[in-house]
Formats: structure tokens, sequence, C-alpha cells
């Protein structure tokens, strides 16, 4: 199942990393056009010797293959380097999750395919543009300034980068959001001072006879460790996938029901609620005495009285499941028992008295930092036998953050692959707003002898990127749009089109846009204009 659960946020990561790819394919194409762009004389000269456009072409094809070479050289270095910082740990329900994402031979092939596909997007605007290269206009002219394409089809690539980065970041907000509201679920059980570790007596060839005079040893002596102010046992914790659960048909339960039925069986000791930070609401805890020589008796949670007694009062009643008839003597509140993102289901918790399970959870709270009380829990199990391993140590804000794993690991994902995607953009916005400066030298050279104020040059220079920041916005909102819908099942406490996330991602795109163009626009800004007029 846990494998299982890691379909989807891969197939989003799938996603992800090709918006993430088509970023920077468009980055470097950009850059490569404006250097082809910058070489127009260059190419212009060697048509006219008798170098056909299909070889000038094939030169710039080459050029682009070698940029994608060397960065999926450097790519496969850096993804065996971060590569541990997403390895798939994690533990639930005493079963160990350990998976490796390495990169091996299918990656790496995969991955050079990509690289070659990629190599061939970021040639070809180049080298389309040399087919169209008119050398005796651009030799005429002297400044390689052909009219042909000049900078629409950089700028539309920088709109798509900026788009992309757009649905990125919206996303990476949505998501983090997610994580936020899925922690403030219930923070009472945000706790480093409630610890958790895992027993299992099958280890040692236990019968249930031993096997209760073992709990009961266990108990007495864990509750007499320096720093211990409750302990109990449980079969599962809240918030862990699996556990034991009733699924009974129509009518086989008393109060009856028309329909099948299910809720979650949870076999506890007594001083659990209290352990656990889960509130009684009426009646009583178990005790002691609910031992298997008496009547069954069970704890159940509101919701299930809701089903059962819509009314109220089930306290003191009788409830049977199939054959069983069980005295209910408290009631509980609500919990998340199998995901933090469930709505509460209906749950009965039984005395582990009266129903054993071999395999269980030794729960403590402490009023001493966690260190200073394993080490006396240790010693407490080897009291009794000096054999049996405790095992999983961890507190349950750690054991409630596992139950989280999948959702960091979305998040943690995205939100670095989006910040990429705003560095790629900002480096590609500056790259371009660079090259215009310099293309544009002898205009603003003119301007600024004219008169005109370095201020009005700064914001004319602004303005040009504010503009393809708009109309990126404006495209990337259409294609976020589609994408929040997309991922609406995954999100939890937020919508799809949450105001917050939808506002702030745009400024934060636009303002880093803007920032790219300030260092270049304010260098063009101290242009000497007597230099800049003589330029060409």
């Amino acid at each position: 199942m846990l494998v299982g659960d890691l379909g989807r946020p891969l197939r989003l990561l799938t996603l992800v990393v090709a918006l993430v790819l088509v970023i920077a394919a468009a980055n470097v194409a950009n850059l490569l056009l404006a250097r082809s762009y910058a070489r127009r004389p260059e190419l212009a000269i060697r048509q006219s010797l008798g170098a056909g456009a299909a070889r000038l072409a094939r030169q710039l094809l080459i050029e682009a293959a070698l940029v994608a070479i060397i960065g999926t050289v450097a790519a496969v270095a850096a993804g065996l380097a971060v590569a541990r910082w997403f390895e798939i740990r994690t533990v639930a329900g005493g079963a160990a999750l350990d998976l490796s994402i390495r990169p091996n031979a299918i990656v790496l092939l995969f991955g050079a395919a990509l690289a070659a596909i990629a190599a061939l997007a970021i040639g070809l605007a180049p080298a389309l543009a040399v087919t169209r290269l008119s050398p005796a206009d651009v030799i005429k002219r002297g400044d390689g300034r052909s009219t042909v394409g000049r900078g629409r089809l950089r700028a539309w690539l920088t709109v798509v980068q900026m788009a992309l980065s757009l649905v990125l970041l919206i996303g990476a907000g949505l998501f983090l959001r997610t994580l936020v509201n899925l922690r403030s679920i219930d923070p009472a059980m945000l706790t480093d001072r409630t610890i958790a570790a895992t027993l299992n007596l099958t280890l040692r060839g236990y019968d249930e006879a031993r096997g209760r005079q073992f709990y009961d040893r266990l108990l007495e002596r864990a509750r007499m460790v320096p720093g211990v102010d409750a302990a109990s046992l449980a079969f599962v914790l809240p918030v862990t996938p699996g556990g034991m659960r009733e699924n009974l048909n129509a009518r086989r339960t008393d109060p009856p029901v028309d329909v099948p039925i299910e809720f979650d069986v949870v076999p506890v000791s007594p001083q659990f609620f209290r352990t656990v930070g889960i509130a009684l609401v009426q009646g009583r805890d178990f005790a002691g005495s609910d031992t298997a020589a008496l009547p069954p008796v069970a704890i159940i949670n509101e919701r299930m009285q809701q089903r059962f007694w819509p009314s109220g009062g089930a306290v003191g009643r009788t409830f049977t499941a199939g054959t069983d008839r069980y005295t209910i003597v408290g009631l509980a509140r609500d919990s998340k028992y199998r995901s933090l993102r469930e709505t509460p289901r209906m749950t009965m918790y039984l005395p582990l008295a009266q129903i054993y399970e071999p395999t269980v959870n030794l729960v403590i709270r402490t009023v001493l930092p966690v260190e200073q009380v394993v080490a006396g829990l240790r010693d407490a199990v080897r009291a009794v036998d000096s054999g049996l391993p405790l095992y999983n140590v961890r507190t349950l804000s750690e054991h409630v953050e596992r139950s989280l794993y999948f959702d960091r690991l979305r998040a943690r994902l995205i939100a670095s692959l989006a910040l990429l995607a705003l560095v790629l953009s900002a480096a590609g916005i500056y790259g371009v707003v660079s090259y215009n400066v310099a293309q544009r030298t002898r205009e603003v050279g003119i301007r600024l002898a004219l008169g005109a104020e370095r201020a009005a040059i700064l914001r004319m220079l602004l303005a040009g990127t504010a503009r393809l920041a708009l109309v990126g916005v404006a495209v990337g909102a259409g294609i976020a749009a589609v994408f929040a819908r997309a991922i609406e099942s995954q999100l939890f406490g937020v919508s799809a089109a949450d105001p917050v996330t939808l506002a702030a991602a745009p400024f934060i795109l636009i303002a880093v846009a803007l920032a790219a163009t300030f260092v270049p626009a304010r260098r063009a800004t101290h242009i000497d204009p007597m230099l800049a007029v003589r330029t060409e």
C-alpha cells in the first residue's frame, strides 16, 4: 500500500520536471538565439563566401548539442549528489519502507534521450533563423540587425518561461499550504513529550498467557521510570495506516443499521487516552479489572455514537457486532486514526486484556526530555525480558510527521523545482535584457544626448520586461487553472482557487523579473552619450 501511495506524487513530479525542462530549454534557446543575432554579420560573410545555409544551421545545432551534453553531465553529477536528500524512508505500522532513488542505467539512458531532444529543441530556432538570413541586407547594414523576426521569438520564449514558472509557483504554494493545514489539524498530538516504541512478543515465542503477564509487568516497571507521567499499550497509534477493522453486513449490529457498516477496532490498555491526549467525553477509562474473565467492554468515539445513538447516551448501553456483545463504558473524542486527511472514522477501543495482540506499541508520556527517558524504558524491558528488543522508538510528533512523508516530499520537490524555475527565468531575463541593452546602446545614447532623464530610460526598460511578465502571467494563469484542478484531490484545507496563492505567485514572479531587469537597465542609464553616439 505504501509503495502504491507513491504513484500520484511521482506522476506529479514527472509533470513538474517536464515543465522545468521546457523552461530550461526555452532559456538556453533564448540565449543561443540572441547569440546568433549577434553573429549575423559573421554568418552573412561566411554565407557570401560559399557556406550553405544548411551547413551553418548544422554548426548551430552542433553547438546546441555541446551545450546539452555539458548540461547533461553536470545534471548527472548533481543528481547523484542530491539523490539521498529525497531518499524514501518511512515507517508505518512497524513496517519499514526504504526505497533508493539513485539513478541506474535506465534512468541515465532516458536522461540522455531527453538531452538529445532538448539539444534539437534549443538549436532549432537559431538554425531556422540562419536559413532566413539575407547576407546582402546584413552586410549592407553592417550591424546584423535584420528585421526578420527581430526580438519577437525571444520575447515569446521569455513569456513561456514566466508562464510555466507561474504554474510551478502556484503548485508549490498550494502544496505548502496543504502541508501547513495538515500539521494544524491536531496540534495536541505534535508533542515531543509522548514516546512510542514497538514490541513484538512473537520474536521470543510468547503464548497468550505469558504475553499478558509480560504486558502487566512491563507497564508496572515503565510507570516507575523517572519522568514517566503515564504509560500504556496500544495495538496501533493514531495516524497509522493499517490496523484492525470490522466489516458487517446490514442488520448485523444492535442497534441495527440498514446498510453495510465498517469501523476501526483498536485494542489498548488503561491510561491510553491520557497518554496520547485523546479526551474522554463521558464514562470511564479501561481499568485493570477489565480482564478476559469478565464480560467484554468497549469505549467508542463520538462519530460511532452519532451513527448508532444519534440522540446521545451511548455510555452504559450494549452494542452487538456480529456475535460479540460489548458494554459501552466510555465515549472518546474523535481522532484521525488512519490518516490526517480522512474524515474521522467510527472507532471502537477494546481493552488489550480482553483481546490479546502479540505486537503492540509501548506509549509513555514524560515530563522530561526524551533522551533522558528512553534509556530507562529499555532497562524496564530488559528487566522483564533481557532478550526482547525495543525498536522503532519515536516521539508522537515524529510519528505524525512520518505520516506526512508523501506530503512533505511533494511540497519539497515542487517548491525546489519552482525555485529552480524562478532562477532559470531570472537568468534568462537578465541575459535577454543585457543583450537588448547592448543592441540599443546607440538609441539610449541618443536619448540621453537629447535630454532624456536617466530615470525615464530606466522606466522604459523596466516597462518592457513588465509587459512580458504580464503576458506571461496571463498565459500562465490559464495553464495554472487546469493544473490546479488536476491536483485538487491531493490538496487539503485549501481550494484550487486559493486567493492567497493566486495573488502571491504573480507578485513574486513579476518582482523577480523586474529585479533581473534592474541591473542591466541601470547599467544602461550610465552610458556616456558621446561614446554611445560614436559607436558603430
